[in-house]
């Protein structure tokens, strides 16, 4: 789970334990960011894709509150850069581990896969159920329109968050990857059913 490599502290020398030391050297001092961490481990959290999002910002909250700024206003020069570091590696970790979409796709680059803008699916039927679900919000008429497509979103949405979290359990990362790209799609819908709705009540 935690860094196996220790790190010497800046300030006083000695080696610091990677799990029990991965923001503070015992000495107090604020330290570098570790070696070969994961965001899993700045929040505490073994790697895997299912998470208990309130627990996760308890630690995030937790942590948070000892990197803040007003805690180092009188510390050095030194100890306000790392710590200004460490509080936005830690916030990157907390945003990314969050949501689903992003949390896959941290998983999957901790697999050596990547996600990018041209990776898509290759079924047909599922490409034309995507291409249907855009032209029906084109043509909603009226609010339930939009809530029975949000619905239906919300649904795929999560069916494949069962199927990521199965496909990682099981180690099978390629489809794990495949119910990603998916996953993508619909919270691309879903996000564009979101700016509907926040145009309605500006």
């Amino acid at each position: 789970m935690f860094p196996s490599v220790s790190r010497s502290c800046w300030k006083c020398g000695r080696d610091t334990n990677p799990e029990k030391e991965l923001f503070f050297c015992k000495c107090g001092i604020v330290q570098t960011v570790a070696p070969s961490v994961t965001y899993f481990d700045l929040l505490r959290e073994d790697i895997s894709f299912d998470l208990d999002t309130k627990t996760l910002g308890v630690v995030f909250r937790e942590t948070q509150k000892h990197l803040h700024p007003d805690m180092f206003s009188s510390k050095s020069k030194e100890e306000q850069r790392l710590a200004e570091e460490q509080s936005s590696l830690l916030n990157k970790a907390y945003q990314t581990l969050l949501k689903p979409l992003s949390r896959a796709i941290y998983m999957l680059n901790l697999h050596d896969l990547t996600i990018d803008e041209k990776d898509t699916i290759s079924d047909p039927e599922f490409l034309m159920d995507i291409m249907s679900f855009n032209e029906q919000i084109d043509e909603a008429s009226s609010a339930s329109d939009i809530t029975n497509i949000e619905e239906t979103i919300g649904v795929a949405i999560h069916k494949c968050i069962k199927e990521i979290s199965q496909a990682f359990k099981d180690c099978n990362i390629e489809e794990a990857k495949r119910s990603t790209i998916k996953l993508r799609y619909f919270t691309t819908i879903q996000e564009r059913i979101l700016d509907i709705r926040r145009r309605e009540l500006g």
